[in-house]
């Protein structure tokens, strides 16, 4: 299947320096329902959305969101440093071929002055840090470590 093909997708847009790859991902989608249900592609605002979002991750600001509210995550779990973490903050070698989901459910410092995330795995409590795992945080990529802020999303009550 590939819905370009079908008309469904509008074309490649570009988030600047703007942390806000959530807002694409939803505006994508939407507009390619829009397409399905309405036989109309109609190019929405991301810049609705980013301006909107004050209270949860200030816009540019990414899965900061995580301050508020556990946050659903994508990452790259397929490295075998990922698969066969035990404990600390990990900080291995990984892509970011997002093929898992996780939740994102706190972040901190170690003593030594290392930024991570915690994020809450499904591999059972023998895994990790039973069952969690710290992922590196801030590191020189916009995508951050293994993809883990490429695909955020939470919801909102």
């Amino acid at each position: 299947m590939d819905w370009r093909k079908k008309g469904v997708v509008t074309g490649i847009k570009d988030q600047g320096q703007c942390g806000c790859c959530w807002a694409f991902s939803v505006v994508a989608a939407t507009e390619g329902i829009n397409k399905i249900k309405t036989g109309k592609l109609i190019s929405l605002s991301e810049q609705e959305l980013v301006d909107c979002d004050t209270s949860s991750n200030m816009g540019c600001e990414g899965v900061k969101a995580v301050a508020n509210q556990p946050v659903s995550v994508a990452i790259d779990a397929n490295a075998s440093d990922f698969q066969f973490y035990s404990s600390g903050v990990f900080t291995g070698e990984c892509g970011t071929e997002l093929d898992h989901g996780v939740t994102a459910v706190g972040y901190g410092e170690t003593s030594d002055g290392m930024e991570y995330w915690l994020v809450k795995n499904s591999w059972g409590t023998g895994w990790g840090e039973n069952g969690y795992i710290r992922m590196q945080r801030n590191i020189d990529a916009e995508e951050e470590l293994c993809g883990i802020a490429m695909q955020a999303s939470y919801p909102t009550l």
